[in-house]
């Protein structure tokens, strides 16, 4: 995943329509030491590098963050049909 240098502040600005459908947002949220830890173990289990998280965004409630990552999915609708 490439990393944004400039990246975006608003909430609307992380979930844009236009990205298409072959992409995936995970949302954490929480304390801002519980979304650290998350975005730690996500790095550890090689899910996402912790630079491809956005910065901790404040939510309406006291401590309180929330961080976007964004990953763009490959081969959507090219899996096998499961048996019946």
């Amino acid at each position: 995943m490439i990393h944004n240098p400039n990246p975006p502040h608003r909430l609307g600005d992380f979930l844009s329509s236009s990205d298409g459908p072959d992409v995936l947002r995970v949302i954490a949220v929480g304390s801002p030491e519980a979304v650290d830890q998350h975005v730690m173990q996500m790095y550890l289990l090689r899910y996402a590098e912790t630079h491809e998280w956005s910065r901790p965004l404040p939510t309406v409630n006291p401590n309180e963050v929330m961080r976007i990552l964004t990953k763009r999915m490959r081969g959507l609708g090219n899996h096998p049909t499961p048996p019946s």
